[in-house]
């Protein structure tokens, strides 16, 4: 793995946390587990704990994918390229947002 390949997993591994613990899409089914007390209920609710096991699914999917023919191996690989991608498009937006024209929220 080039270290390229490696920066876009790890910035999809944020991503999926991100989503997870701060996006709207997924906020119903984080509410049904964050409100239980039992293991999976305190993962979910810890960005460090679920990172570890997102990292671990992630490296499982790029690990098959490696030992997959075509189309199968690219397949499996969209979802990390999308999402890493995805977190890189954000980490641009953060950085440049003084200078950006993105819209203000004015909290209206």
């Amino acid at each position: 793995m080039e270290a390229w390949q490696l920066i876009l997993w790890v910035l999809a591994v944020n991503q999926a946390g991100e989503i997870w613990h701060h996006g709207q899409i997924a906020a119903r089914l984080r509410a049904e587990v964050e409100v239980g007390t039992g293991f999976i209920a305190r993962l979910a609710g810890c960005p460090w704990c679920l990172s570890v096991w997102l990292a671990l699914a992630v490296a499982g999917m790029g690990l098959l994918a490696a030992n997959l023919i075509e189309p199968w191996s690219s397949l499996l690989q969209w979802p990390v390229w999308a999402l890493g991608v995805s977190r890189g498009a954000n980490l641009v937006n953060d950085l440049t947002y003084a200078y950006s024209r993105t819209p203000r929220d004015t909290g209206s």
